[in-house]
């Protein structure tokens, strides 16, 4: 005999834009440290693809990586957000403290990349192409991107929260 117990959690729309928005802060001082590798334009488009992957249980994981392709994807820098919902109910963290960059090489670019949920790799093909429509996202297993990290640290930043969502922000600088 096996028992199934589920679980059902409360995600709102308002919660989703406040992490996203914490986010979306830090992503415009990752963009003031690195002017010539990140947009004001790409940033909304970023925006707007973590609210639609969120709100879909799309994602575990979104990463934000200054990387070199020439030193065989070598990540110089990242912010990196793990989604889950373990938040405590009420808003937690405010997004946007300052990003102290790091020496880069002219052939760097930034690179964005996701951890798809169980709940979106157990979706059939057509229902993974609604959610990524209009996102640019490729669909799960199709990228190639593989990030190398070298002779760098890991250092806690914040974790933003609101209802039971949380983003738990991690940063990697290269040595």
């Amino acid at each position: 005999m096996s028992i199934v117990q589920t679980v059902s959690l409360t995600v709102t729309h308002v919660d989703v834009l406040y992490v996203v928005q914490q986010i979306k802060r830090d992503l415009q001082e990752f963009r003031a440290a690195y002017p010539a590798l990140l947009s004001a334009d790409r940033i909304l488009d970023l925006h707007d693809a973590m609210v639609t992957f969120i709100m879909n249980d799309a994602i575990t994981r979104v990463s934000f990586t200054i990387e070199d392709p020439a030193q065989e994807h070598l990540v110089l820098h990242e912010l990196r957000y793990d989604i889950s919902y373990t938040g405590t109910g009420p808003r937690v963290g405010l997004g946007g403290a300052k990003v102290r960059p790091v020496r880069v090489p002219p052939t760097a670019r930034m690179t964005p990349f996701v951890v798809w949920s169980p709940t979106m790799r157990a979706l059939p093909p057509d229902r993974q192409r609604r959610i990524l429509q209009g996102t640019g996202w490729p669909p799960p297993g199709t990228s190639a991107f593989r990030a190398r990290y070298s002779d760098g640290s890991w250092v806690g930043r914040s974790v933003y929260s609101s209802g039971v969502l949380a983003a738990e922000s991690q940063e990697f600088r290269r040595s």
